[in-house]
């Protein structure tokens, strides 16, 4: 089998290899509004999204947050 036809595990999780470092492409969430809810925010990309009153979860901290509001949230 050719390495253009092997399975790669690591596309399943959204890491792609470049030269001889893996980096990781999180979900991509755009321009939401997220009211009382309780989040898990690992793996995601938020950008122009508002949290109100909101508990956000992390337990590995592969995220990012790029000109988001919030207000009275929780990170736990």
């Amino acid at each position: 089998m050719s390495d253009e036809q092997q399975f790669n595990a690591l596309d399943l999780f959204g890491v792609t290899k470049s030269s001889s470092l893996a980096t990781y492409n999180p979900y991509q969430v755009d321009d939401r509004v997220y009211k009382e809810q309780n989040l898990h925010i690992d793996g995601y990309h938020f950008k122009n999204c508002a949290f109100i009153r909101c508990n956000l979860q992390v337990s590995r901290g592969n995220f990012s947050i790029d000109k988001c509001y919030f207000q009275n949230c929780t990170l736990y």
